[in-house]
């Protein structure tokens, strides 16, 4: 990207998405997204640590970043990092077992997965600073994952619509 914009002069702005999450997405990083999407649909779901992390972010904050990057004419940086909300498959469990109490969500290990977890603490200050952009908690998300599926599924709702 740096190649073209020193060659050719050519505007390119680069957005990096932390972990997108989402109740349909079933490729790349996606532990966290079924540790929610897998017990919604009546599941038993399995992970090696509960203490990995992960930094997701929902589709639809994603989707609204792009849009507000994109729609000015010259930001400010050439590279954002969306961030997300730095969370354990542990935490995202317990959140999915707050709704669901039946979920059926076990770890092989509690402590472990930290060390091998990659990159969770994903700074998102650009965006914050100069497109005001603000996380809704992802406890929210989850619940709106969670009700995404049982609408499709024609199930009752939980927590608050």
């Amino acid at each position: 990207m740096q190649d073209y914009r020193e060659k050719h002069g050519m505007e390119i702005t680069a957005i990096r998405p932390a972990n997108v999450t989402g109740p349909d997405k079933i490729i790349g990083s996606v532990d966290h997204v079924f540790c929610i999407t897998t017990p919604v649909r009546g599941n038993p779901v399995s992970f090696p640590f509960r203490d990995a992390m992960r930094c997701p972010i929902h589709v639809d904050e994603v989707a609204e970043i792009f849009a507000r990057v994109i729609v000015k004419d010259k930001p400010e940086h050439w590279i954002y990092n969306t961030g997300g909300q730095a969370i354990s498959l542990g935490e995202i469990a317990d959140i999915v077992k707050e709704f669901l109490p039946g979920a059926q969500i076990t770890f092989d290990k509690d402590t472990g997965g930290k060390e091998v977890s990659g990159n969770y603490l994903i700074d998102n200050t650009r965006l914050g600073q100069e497109f005001g952009v603000q996380h809704r908690p992802y406890r929210d998300r989850v619940v709106q994952i969670i009700n995404d599926i049982r609408r499709e599924e024609g199930l009752p709702l939980v927590g608050d619509q």
